[in-house]
């Protein structure tokens, strides 16, 4: 019999832990900080290098296409270097063990190549499926949520068939969770100025504790 999940207990306790642990939006704040700060320097390298010219060099095409294959490595890498870390430091607190932030984020950098081979698998697969009118992507989605705390707190594979293991026979349960949590951080996003951002530093950290909750649960 598959294991169940409750999804309002879920949500409550995710909240619970992050509101103790407000340090835990530094996993998504922090490369979206370097995120930015690379994104000035490698900008103003480009402007510098071909902004003043009087006639458009014809290397400009080439270094706006490798400014952008570096960008988006960049954002693979630090976004995936923060979600490891993040997902190490929530499995931390669910033990009840103590560990420090710096801690967290030596071990995720150890995660990233895998965590970032699983993130594009489990992204094709779940894009083939809303393709084939949407449903199955839906399905899918839900089936390898689960794949990125797997990839990360699992010693061997990428994740992908753990996710689909464990969340067998949870299907509405998943669906509901992340549905939940969309409606909210759709809600916070509406307040003025500030909204995106703090959806972004509160209810993404919470999303992330609530999926280390529900794979330790349902593993």
């Amino acid at each position: 019999m598959a294991k169940k999940f409750d999804v309002v207990d879920t949500l409550e306790k995710g909240f619970g832990i992050f509101w103790k642990e407000p340090r835990f939006m530094i996993f998504f704040l922090l490369p979206t900080i370097i995120l930015l700060g690379m994104m000035a320097i490698l900008g103003a390298s480009l402007f510098y290098g071909f902004g003043f010219e009087a006639a458009p060099s014809p290397f400009l095409g080439t270094a706006v296409i490798a400014y952008v294959v570096v960008l988006i490595a960049v954002i693979f890498v630090l976004f995936s270097w923060g979600a490891a870390a993040a997902i190490i430091k929530a499995d931390a607190i669910l033990r009840k063990k103590g560990m420090p932030v710096t801690e967290a984020f030596s071990l995720g950098l150890r995660k990233v190549p895998k965590l970032i081979l699983t993130t594009l698998i489990t992204t094709g697969i779940v894009m083939a499926g809303c393709i084939a009118l949407i449903i199955p992507g839906i399905y899918l989605m839900a089936r390898l949520l689960l794949a990125q705390q797997a990839c990360v707190l699992d010693r061997k594979g990428l994740g992908i068939m753990s996710s689909w293991n464990a969340t067998r026979g949870n299907f509405w349960r998943l669906f509901a969770l992340v549905l939940l949590l969309g409606i909210i951080s759709a809600v916070v996003s509406f307040i003025p100025v500030v909204g995106a951002f703090i959806s972004y530093l509160v209810i993404t950290p919470v999303g992330m504790i609530c999926y280390v909750m529900v794979y330790r649960k349902l593993k």
